[in-house]
């Protein structure tokens, strides 16, 4: 850990988790989203009339929730 130490003694992981805004981890979640719902598509998930809507509502939970976060949770300036 020596070398992602910075001067003033906070770890270099510190800083970042410390940078991470509400705004970017909306938009991983609607990210994640979009590349799950691209990933069982191509799997073959949504044929699967007994898994589908499970998926199909997890994955716009996480992209409603992803925006939830950017909208009233993200930095204003």
């Amino acid at each position: 850990m020596v070398v992602c130490m910075r001067r003033n003694g906070d770890s270099f992981i510190d800083s970042v988790i410390e940078n991470i805004t509400m705004d970017f981890v909306g938009f991983m979640l609607i990210v994640f989203a979009i590349v799950g719902a691209i990933f069982s598509w191509k799997v073959g998930f949504f044929r699967n009339e007994i898994v589908a809507p499970y998926i199909i509502t997890f994955l716009m939970g996480l992209a409603v929730l992803g925006a939830f976060l950017i909208y009233f949770c993200g930095k204003r300036e």
